[in-house]
């Protein structure tokens, strides 16, 4: 990520997971991130099943606690794996032989100061998994049921 500091410039930019689908507007996730000033704001969904994703305690928008994949469950408030960067954020990143994670590392750093903000989503979204293939074609139908499309 840190390849990308001279690349994004002073502009707000999208880090998205590959291996999920979503399906909802992006325009007002990013008027929240400018207003509140995040340096990152995590796009959030609800889930019945926590485990195995980046859980999140939320008071207004502001995240106060970001734990990846906790072994008790915390919130029913899930990371999707979309977000939004301020060009600050990538100061925060240190430099390191060892592949950094932003939900073990950078996540959790910038809750404890106050900068890490969510943005909670109605819109579809589905987490692809190799481990459970029969599981996420099982979602993809729910979501495109759910979107009226065929």
């Amino acid at each position: 990520m840190l390849l990308a500091k001279g690349l994004v410039g002073n502009e707000p930019f999208f880090v998205v997971n590959g291996d999920n689908l979503y399906d909802f507007g992006i325009a007002e996730i990013y008027k929240q991130h400018i207003s509140t000033k995040a340096l990152v704001t995590i796009v959030l969904t609800t889930a019945e099943k926590t485990r195995g994703y980046g859980v999140i305690r939320l008071e207004g928008s502001k995240i106060l606690d970001f734990v990846e994949k906790p072994a008790n469950e915390k919130s029913k408030l899930i990371s999707t794996g979309f977000y939004l960067f301020s060009a600050g954020a990538l100061d925060f990143i240190k430099q390191s032989n060892e592949p950094i994670m932003l939900e073990k590392s950078l996540f959790p750093m910038l809750a404890s100061m106050g900068k890490l903000y969510g943005y909670v989503v109605a819109g579809n979204w589905v987490a692809l998994s190799s481990d459970n293939i029969s599981e996420s074609i099982e979602n993809m139908e729910k979501v495109i049921k759910a979107s009226g499309k065929k």
